[in-house]
């Protein structure tokens, strides 16, 4: 008896574990669901979610330049609305939330990695409807904007990370999805969160500590002001490696907060610690120039492998236009040489403009040069051994007015010039 017993309790402690487990409960203005948060396959996708969502963790709101107190806590999706309800079922519906601007045009300030892998399907197959997945805008590139399906999409696989299931409340989910939406597929009627609770259950999804997981973290930069002879000013900013600053600035003759100023330092890069920082030409009142200038600094886990510049590498990709090699030294013209899919004769050309646009874990690319349309590329970066970067990456040209994919992206890699 007493071993059918012990056999009995190890049975129930094994069925707690496995029901172990993280929630959350969407109170919306059209009712309540629940999501299971998948927080073993994507632990870091899940502790950004839940921190967000619980206010245990600063943001910046990307609209004004302001960033949260955790103390006391400032949830972020609360108030926020699905800014993007498309529903063309049986094929494709989804529905949109964590844009501040209500436009999906901004985030939390930061980006993090993609956690998806496809020999771990609940990370990447699209393969049922109710999940619950990151928006992005390219590799690398997720923030706090989130949307729930309402259809298998495959299409999707391979390109945002699945890290959760709704488990109650489908119809509240359907009544979303359901809602009547403008030739921008933005609701009529705005579609609430009112909050999000986060529950959980068992021993295992107690241990999990969201505020652990490597993420990037954002804080109000401490700055200096200095008047100039000129009626200028000059801005001490301190900014270590691996980070990104930016400046919102106000005045009374320019009411609204605008972003004026961004610096993003790589791996590597000696300690910033100040110097004249462009601020749009606005004249900002002095002494009290303070109260006009929000700056903050988002500095990046030690994964971040974004370089500052792209002097002194040569990069490599291709994709269904054919295969690219470029190099961008550090005195000179960069150049270009392109090997159209299907010939073997390459072309030689040099590259015209280069905007780049790194972010910690990945950069973004646009380049003219004297023989090709407009290039654009998005790469993440995923490993560096000492001497050439590698990851994913997806291109688009541009073309009577509107960027066209070009499908077949592979991976990349960037090695250092001699």
């Amino acid at each position: 008896m007493k071993k059918t017993l012990l056999c009995l309790s190890a049975a129930l402690a094994f069925a707690g574990s496995a029901a172990a487990q993280i929630y959350a409960d969407f109170q919306t203005s059209l009712g309540v669901f629940s999501c299971e948060l998948q927080h073993t396959p994507t632990p870091r996708t899940v502790a950004n979610f839940i921190t967000l969502a619980e206010g245990s963790r600063a943001w910046l709101d990307e609209g004004t330049g302001l960033v949260s107190t955790v103390k006391p806590p400032q949830p972020f999706y609360n108030g926020l609305t699905f800014h993007r309800v498309v529903n063309n079922a049986p094929s494709f519906a989804i529905a949109q939330t964590g844009s501040r601007k209500a436009d999906g045009s901004d985030g939390p300030g930061y980006t993090f990695p993609d956690e998806i892998n496809v020999s771990v399907p609940a990370s990447y197959k699209f393969d049922q409807p109710y999940l619950l997945a990151m928006a992005n805008s390219g590799p690398n590139t997720n923030g706090s904007q989130i949307f729930l399906t309402g259809t298998t999409i495959p299409s999707l696989e391979g390109i945002h990370t699945v890290f959760g299931r709704v488990t109650s409340g489908t119809t509240v989910v359907d009544a979303i999805l359901g809602v009547g939406v403008d030739a921008n597929d933005k609701p009529l009627t705005p579609v609430v969160i009112q909050n999000v609770v986060i529950r959980r259950e068992g021993n295992d999804a107690a241990t999990f500590k969201a505020t652990k997981q490597p993420l990037p973290k954002v804080a109000a930069a401490k700055f200096k002001t200095v008047a100039l002879t000129d009626g200028n000013h000059r801005l001490l900013f301190p900014q270590k490696a691996r980070s990104q600053s930016r400046i919102w600035t106000e005045t009374p003759a320019n009411p609204g907060w605008d972003l004026v100023f961004e610096r993003y330092l790589g791996s590597g890069e000696p300690t910033y610690k100040g110097g004249d920082v462009s601020l749009g030409g606005r004249a900002l009142p002095l002494p009290s120039a303070a109260s006009w200038l929000r700056p903050s600094v988002v500095t990046y886990t030690s994964d971040a492998l974004a370089p500052t510049r792209m002097n002194g590498w040569q990069l490599a990709l291709g994709n269904e236009a054919g295969d690219f090699v470029m190099k961008f030294p550090l005195t000179g013209s960069p150049t270009y040489i392109f090997t159209e899919e299907g010939s073997s004769t390459p072309q030689n050309g040099t590259i015209t403009s280069v905007s780049h646009d790194p972010d910690g874990y990945g950069t973004s690319l646009v380049i003219e040069t004297s023989g090709l349309l407009p290039l654009r590329f998005r790469m993440a970066f995923d490993s560096f051994d000492g001497t050439v970067l590698g990851g994913r990456q997806e291109g688009s040209f541009w073309s009577i007015f509107r960027w066209v994919s070009l499908n077949d992206g592979t991976d990349f890699t960037m090695t250092r010039l001699p």
